[in-house]
């Protein structure tokens, strides 16, 4: 699992998603915002954090959902010394993402982070 200082807090969650720019995956949606855009009392953490949304149309069952959102972390979690630029990054999983495997994943995350 993520380390708790590399996820967004929920105190974060609503103020800073919607002022999160947009890019379009094969099973992602990633919004991101980049950390030296956050007012100063919110830019408290310096480094990047992730969190990854698993809606029910994604899935009905939990442990589908459960395990998609799993694997993101693992994914980061593994390529966190690859990220250069501190951001805040929310993925939005798409429908496709139930069928894909860890592989997939992994490259469709490891893209959207390039272009962000």
């Amino acid at each position: 699992m993520l380390p708790r200082k590399n996820r967004i807090p929920k105190s974060l969650f609503e103020s800073v998603f919607k002022r999160t720019k947009a890019i379009q995956g094969r099973y992602f949606k990633l919004r991101f915002l980049i950390v030296k855009d956050l007012p100063t009392g919110q830019a408290g953490n310096k480094q990047s954090q992730f969190s990854f949304i698993t809606s029910k149309t994604v899935s009905k069952k939990a442990v589908q959902r459960n395990l998609l959102r799993r694997r993101g972390y693992s994914i980061i979690q593994k390529n966190l010394k690859n990220i250069k630029t501190p951001l805040l990054a929310f993925f939005l999983f798409n429908k496709e993402a139930v069928g894909a495997t860890y592989k997939e994943l992994e490259a469709d995350i490891i893209s959207l982070l390039n272009k962000a």
